[in-house]
C-alpha cells in the first residue's frame, strides 16, 4: 500500500494567516512526525526573517 503524505494549505489573504493540515487515515505516524519537523523548522525560519 502506498502511503499518503501530510497535505498543507496556507491562507494568506486574511486578517489572521492560516495554517491548514490534512492527515487522513492512511497517513503514517512518520508522515506526520517529518510534517511536524519541516513545520518547526520553517516556522523559525520565517520568524527569524520577520523579527517575529
Amino acid at each position: 500500500m502506498k502511503s499518503r503524505e501530510v497535505s498543507f494549505s496556507v491562507t494568506l489573504n486574511s486578517e489572521e494567516p492560516a495554517l491548514r493540515i490534512g492527515i487522513g487515515k492512511f497517513t503514517t505516524d512518520d508522515e506526520i512526525d517529518r510534517a511536524a519537523e519541516i513545520l518547526v523548522r520553517e516556522i523559525s525560519e520565517m520568524r527569524s526573517l520577520t523579527g517575529g
